[in-house]
């Protein structure tokens, strides 16, 4: 082999390496979508919000079918997470009140996560869904119980 071209080969594998290390390619974030049990998914949601990490985010939003980034376009899920991520800003917050939600066919459990921002709480609904292999998904958040707190 060529002195030059044994050398362009590992360049152009570190390269290729490090694209889909840093998420370049569609990359999904690494192993299984969802949270091992609802308060899990809502955990791992809320601290992956506060890092900004929206394609992580979106490996544990889902529903029943799965995290969205098995469905949607990586870019759409991640410019989505980016809206939730952006109206869940807080300082700290709280998994409060799991409850199985009344009259559900899927198992839904609902939560209320207490967001605290500049001195002011809000509390605000989720939900949570059993997806596939058994894996937890944050489905619903209530976001209008931040977005009004905030008009008044």
């Amino acid at each position: 082999m060529h002195p030059m071209r044994s050398a362009l080969v590992p360049a152009l594998l570190l390269a290729l390496l490090a694209a889909c290390a840093s998420g370049g390619g569609g990359a999904r974030p690494s192993g299984t979508p969802g949270g091992m049990a609802p308060a899990d998914a809502v955990e791992r949601f809320m601290r992956a919000s506060e890092k900004k990490d929206y394609n992580e985010m979106a490996w544990l939003f889902g529903t029943t079918q799965g995290s969205v980034l098995t469905r949607d376009p990586r870019p759409d899920a991640e410019r989505r997470m980016f809206t939730i991520s952006s109206v869940l800003e807080h300082e700290r917050f709280a998994i409060r009140d799991e409850s199985p939600i009344p009259g559900s066919a899927t198992g839904e459990v609902g939560f209320t996560v207490q967001l605290t921002s500049r001195g002011h709480s809000s509390d605000v609904p989720f939900t949570v869904v059993r997806g596939p292999a058994g894996r937890w998904f944050v489905e619903k958040i209530a976001l209008e119980a931040v977005t009004a707190a905030t008009q008044q």
